[in-house]
């Protein structure tokens, strides 16, 4: 007797999502076991490979001649040498070889160093030293009104100040008499101890300029000194710069330099002797580069205004908490 139409229509129905169960469920048992595998289905693939290749080795004549076969189809240097015995490991970069019935597996490679330095890499340029280290040697002469030479030791942070016994207003360490206009030299200082400085510019994400702009202008700020005079060294610094095979990279647009003055002591316009300062950053080579000033007139992108340096100079990240602390308990 025939079914009814109905009964025939819901008994289908029900066939179809039977077997749309067994196959989701299918598929959920191989994604299960592709999870668990050493390299998913790259390791079944290799799996499958090891397996007919042990067994053909098996069946014929023993040998002592090595088989060579490939872990996979996308690595073919990574070679595995097996005879009826055992298999050789592959070097130890590629990873560690276990035997699993006369056949190499290859594990996850141990994870490599990842260089700490990448993307952080500085490198500096060696000038001469009439660009930074005369200038210190004529630290008496740099400003007109006091002696820069104190404020030149401790590696530009100056003398360090010591309380008298019955104060207690500092901490007892890291606070020093530093001028407001000594930040080339303490930044050139910290830069000679920075752990990501490479000898290979090619490497270095950018170039540092170590030249003392600030103590250079300040000697020629005050005294009549004219145009030509306060020019001569940045002219000079840009002409040598822009010879070098680190400039003609980016020309230039890697490059930065720390300034110890305001913007507004390298912005001569004119060539008037009374015009105040140099012109710098009016140098066709110094718009390409980065210029860090304890101010910045905000009229260019590529000034960077930072901090004015100040006494307190901590080494550890505890020494800030302990003045923080210290700070918020006193009363105004």
């Amino acid at each position: 007797m025939d079914k009814p139409p109905l009964r025939m229509f819901f008994d289908n129905l029900r066939f179809v999502f039977l077997i749309s169960f067994m196959f989701c469920f299918s598929l959920l048992l191989l994604d299960y076991y592709v999870s668990v595998s050493d390299h998913g289905i790259e390791f079944i693939l290799f799996h499958i490979n090891g397996t007919n290749h042990a067994q053909r080795h098996t069946m014929s004549e023993p040998s002592n001649s090595s088989s060579i076969f490939n872990e996979t189809a996308r690595c073919p240097e990574k070679e595995i040498h097996a005879n009826q015995n055992d298999v050789s490991a592959i070097p130890a970069a590629q990873g560690e070889v276990h035997t699993r019935n006369n056949v190499g597996v290859v594990a996850d490679p141990p994870s490599r160093n990842l260089d700490s330095c990448s993307g952080k890499y500085i490198y500096v340029h060696d000038l001469a030293r009439r660009f930074n280290d005369d200038l210190l040697k004529g630290c008496h002469s740099l400003m007109r009104w006091f002696d820069m030479c104190p404020y030149m030791t401790n590696l530009g942070l100056g003398p360090k100040v010591i309380e008298k016994p019955k104060e207690k207003i500092l901490l007892k360490e890291n606070w020093y008499a530093t001028n407001q206009f000594s930040l080339e030299v303490i930044f050139h200082n910290t830069m000679k101890n920075y752990k990501c400085l490479t000898k290979d510019s090619s490497l270095a994400s950018a170039i540092y300029v170590p030249y003392y702009a600030g103590l250079d202008v300040g000697q020629y700020l005050w005294g009549g000194f004219n145009v030509s005079t306060r020019d001569a060294s940045p002219k000079e610094l840009v002409k040598w710069l822009a010879q070098q095979p680190e400039w003609k990279r980016m020309w230039g647009r890697d490059h930065f330099i720390v300034g110890g003055r305001i913007s507004w002591d390298f912005r001569r316009v004119t060539d008037t002797n009374d015009d105040w300062g140099t012109k710098l950053m009016l140098l066709p080579e110094a718009k390409n580069m980065s210029i860090l000033l304890i101010e910045s007139a905000g009229s260019q992108e590529n000034e960077f205004p930072i901090p004015y340096p100040t006494y307190f100079h901590p080494t550890k990240e505890r020494e800030i908490f302990q003045w923080q602390t210290k700070m918020r308990n006193v009363k105004r």
